[in-house]
């Protein structure tokens, strides 16, 4: 893994781009074998996912509903913990790269491997090499977070 300039990131609004090779076969497979019950998010989870975006990404845009709005660019990933939801990402993807919109894990859920569990999900469905996020300056514990996924600021 690449070394990061942690304070450069932190100032740098640039968005964040990880790079990997193209999945190997399977990894789809591999996905519905992992140990987090990772699943498509499905119009009864609207609460629950309102209710954790409302929790960890207040104000956040997207909305819930427009993030699960079948008609609408996002797809969206969670990770059941009984009848709660403890994460959830929603990406786009475009011809090259896919987009992390939003990534939500509940507080009491963190440092379980579930947010890493759901990005590398997300882009081993989407078949893409590249992934990108914006991720503001002041939110350091999310950079954070990304930089140790092996996402860096994209400086062009």
């Amino acid at each position: 893994m690449s070394t990061v300039d942690e304070d450069a990131m932190a100032q740098d609004p640039a968005p964040l781009v990880r790079r990997l090779c193209p999945a190997p076969a399977g990894a789809a497979d591999a996905l519905a074998e992992a140990d987090l019950p990772l699943r498509p998010a499905r119009p009864e989870d609207l609460p629950r996912l309102r209710a954790l975006q409302e929790a960890e990404l207040p104000g956040a845009a997207p909305s819930a509903a427009d993030v699960l709005d079948p008609a609408g660019p996002c797809r969206v990933l969670v990770c059941p913990s009984g009848e709660e939801i403890a994460g959830y990402v929603a990406w786009r993807e475009d011809d090259a790269s896919l987009h992390v919109e939003q990534l939500a894990v509940h507080a009491v859920a963190r440092r379980h491997g579930i947010g890493r569990a759901l990005v590398d999900a997300a882009q081993q469905l989407s078949g893409l090499p590249e992934a990108t996020s914006r991720v503001p300056a002041d939110r350091a514990d999310a950079r954070a977070f990304f930089a140790a996924l092996g996402f860096s600021a994209d400086h062009g």
